[in-house]
């Protein structure tokens, strides 16, 4: 009976290196791919979770559980920041480590693309420092999709760095700026939410989300890569699919009723074939539609049963 209960236990618990029990899981993997982050969203009894985890090219595996997110989910809208404060990313000591997971996979991307030798010297900004920065003259608007984790900027980059992040934004959706006075750094934003953020959020919610964020330690505390073998998934599925430019896979998934039960976002995927696998631990029994997207495109529809 002891070890039964003990492997249960282990099933859930996932150990970081510092020692510090992880509620994070593997729930997506992708094995052709050297690098590739994924962020898992789904409803439960009137709450929302949130689970990112990232695998670099080294192979060291990431998870991140809802403790390692800050979350404004009014007016029915769901809008999570997540830590990024890995140790393979170099950052200046004041910079927020919060941005939303949908540009965190993209920006994870690009930066793993170029090595490590840039440093993030902006990322999630809050409202007071882009009066700041207004006042000083270092910005001309009042809203900036830094003040809602959407960009983050780098400098210390060759040229060599700017040609090969230039070279992935257009199909990511990125937004490429490269300025400054003297001191030039890259600028780089997630356009697919941003442009769409403003029918969302006012300045209110903005506020809001800024004080959630300021309630988190700053810097955040830095992940550890997981040391421990990861047990199989006890519910998982294949999919397969192919696509002729870089992207993000996004799996929705869908009740009886037609509601969103669950949303996945994994990538950047290269173009090629590939198979992923994912957990679906997180649905409860019952019958669903998966909804499969490559960046806009709709790709797939197809039945999936939970036992």
């Amino acid at each position: 009976m002891k070890r039964i209960i003990l492997i249960i236990v282990l099933n859930i618990l996932i150990f970081s290196s510092n020692g510090k029990a992880n509620t994070g899981y593997e729930f997506f993997r992708a094995d052709d791919s050297l690098f590739y982050s994924a962020h898992l969203l789904y409803y439960s009894n009137g709450s929302v979770n949130n689970y990112f985890l990232v695998k670099n090219d080294t192979g060291e595996i990431y998870c991140s559980a809802p403790d390692d997110f800050v979350m404004h989910g009014q007016m029915g809208y769901c809008y999570p920041l997540v830590n990024i404060d890995y140790p393979f990313l170099i950052f200046k000591d004041n910079v927020s480590r919060f941005v939303h997971p949908n540009f965190a996979i993209k920006f994870l991307y690009l930066m793993n693309g170029i090595g490590r030798t840039q440093t993030i010297s902006d990322a999630m900004r809050k409202a007071d420092e882009q009066i700041k920065y207004l006042r000083r003259g270092w910005t001309d608007v009042e809203s900036s999709p830094h003040m809602y984790g959407l960009a983050a900027d780098i400098v210390y980059y060759s040229s060599s760095d700017r040609a090969a992040i230039m070279s992935k934004v257009n199909q990511l959706d990125i937004r490429f700026l490269e300025h400054g006075r003297g001191n030039l750094h890259i600028h780089l934003q997630d356009n697919e939410i941003w442009k769409h953020l403003k029918r969302e959020f006012d300045t209110t919610d903005c506020r809001i989300l800024n004080d959630s964020l300021c309630n988190k330690v700053i810097p955040a505390e830095r992940h550890s890569p997981v040391t421990k073998t990861l047990l199989p998934n006890r519910e998982f599925k294949k999919y397969s699919f192919n696509n002729y430019t870089e992207g993000v896979l996004k799996l929705v998934f869908l009740d009886k009723f037609g509601n969103t039960a669950a949303e996945l976002k994994a990538g950047v995927f290269e173009p090629g074939s590939h198979e992923v696998v994912y957990n679906t631990d997180f649905l409860k029994p019952g019958a669903y539609t998966l909804r499969v997207y490559f960046n806009y495109d709709f790709i797939n529809a197809l039945p999936i049963m939970k036992g």
